[in-house]
């Protein structure tokens, strides 16, 4: 089983919605051929899943190269924070990046 379809499986299992990105088609709903406007730039991702309110997973294709940018490691790290804030356990919660 891929990482996407174990992602999958978890999503449905916890009534989440799963969302994809890649830098060059953006932010999409796992199945949904529709892309999420101004969100291919990692830092507007970021600065997009911030305000988000559905409950979903991320799966983020080849982000951690991106982190080496500061002011995209800082946008990830006030996101994590956000998320923290509205109630996501971090002990029992993971954000998952893979590359």
């Amino acid at each position: 089983m891929s990482g996407r379809e174990l992602l999958r499986a978890v999503a449905a299992q916890v009534n989440a919605t799963l969302f994809e990105w890649s830098l060059i088609r953006g932010l999409t709903r796992s199945g949904d051929a529709g892309i999420i406007f101004q969100t291919s730039d990692p830092y507007q991702l970021l600065r997009h899943l911030e305000g988000l309110s559905v409950y979903g997973l991320f799966l983020l294709k080849d982000f951690a190269k991106h982190l080496d940018d500061p002011k995209v490691a800082r946008q990830f790290r006030e996101v994590t924070a956000a998320f923290i804030a509205s109630g996501i356990d971090p002990k029992s919660q993971i954000i998952f990046n893979q590359s």
